[in-house]
């Protein structure tokens, strides 16, 4: 470490104690990898979906009653597919992305 170099205070990865003085960046990136390896294992096990680059591709389905206008093709396509309830042209509003729970829905309030 040179003087003038960015350092974090880094703890043991069980969270007993500390380690001591680390590079900002190393440290940092440790624990991005770990905390995407953890997530990547809760999404597995609670059946959420995960971006995939080995997808695919399908043509884009857009829904009849809903405004998709938000979304390019080419994002559509790197989402997950819109599900067959949202399609109809029943429904009337907008396609939004629920970040939180990681699916898809509709708001009508905006109609």
């Amino acid at each position: 470490m040179l003087l003038g170099d960015q350092l974090d205070l880094d703890h043991h990865d069980d969270g007993e104690g500390y380690r001591g003085w680390s590079h900002a960046a190393c440290n940092r990136s440790a624990g991005a990898v770990k905390g995407n390896r953890l997530r990547a294992a809760y999404r597995a096990g609670a059946g959420l979906w995960e971006p995939s680059t080995t997808r695919a591709r399908t043509p884009v389905r857009r829904p009849a009653g809903l405004d998709s206008s938000r979304w390019t093709d080419e994002e559509l396509a790197s989402m997950p597919p819109i599900p067959d309830r949202l399609m109809g042209a029943e429904l009337h509003g907008v396609l939004v992305w629920w970040a939180v729970g990681n699916c898809w829905g509709h708001c009508s309030r905006a109609w």
